[in-house]
């Protein structure tokens, strides 16, 4: 199986790069898996060798804040012909600008409709986020708006 797996990777200073490493290394040595794919942020130049059973690959193919990564991570799924992906996201992950992040957690989807296998990890729910308490928002109306669209994003 070739498993691709899309999150900032260390040493990327990016948020949820710790467990995708725990991630990788809880795979690479699993004889189910010939190859993981890393799709990380290209805030790094170079990253460390792993060693596995599994060749692991990692490219750096998505920015935070881009517009374009919609694009960027599918195309490099489809090149790399992933049978499976797991997604590593917060809400943030793809940008702290709200559109930026908004369309990133809208990959998965595009990804499945593509016919990829998806596993999604979402370590954060919009429902459960004070987003006034977060420093987001404190009118009630933007509030419902932001919580209606992340409830959508994340079905």
């Amino acid at each position: 199986m070739r498993l691709a797996i899309v999150s900032p990777y260390p040493p990327s200073k990016g948020t949820l790069n710790e467990y995708a490493y725990h991630l990788v290394q809880q795979f690479k040595d699993k004889p189910e898996i010939d190859e993981l794919i890393i799709l990380s942020d290209d805030s790094v130049e170079e990253y460390p060798n792993e060693i596995g059973k599994a060749k692991v690959t990692i490219e750096a193919c998505w920015s935070f804040n881009s517009f374009l990564n919609i694009w960027r991570i599918p195309r490099a799924l489809k090149k790399h012909n992933a049978d499976c992906v797991i997604f590593n996201l917060q809400f943030l992950s793809f940008g702290d600008n709200k559109f930026a992040a908004a369309l990133g957690l809208l990959i998965p989807m595009i990804s499945r409709l593509a016919g990829i296998k998806v596993l999604t990890l979402l370590h954060n729910i919009t429902e459960t986020v004070d987003l006034e308490s977060a420093g987001i928002t404190g009118n009630r109306c933007v509030q419902r708006v932001y919580q209606s669209i992340g409830t959508f994003l994340t079905k």
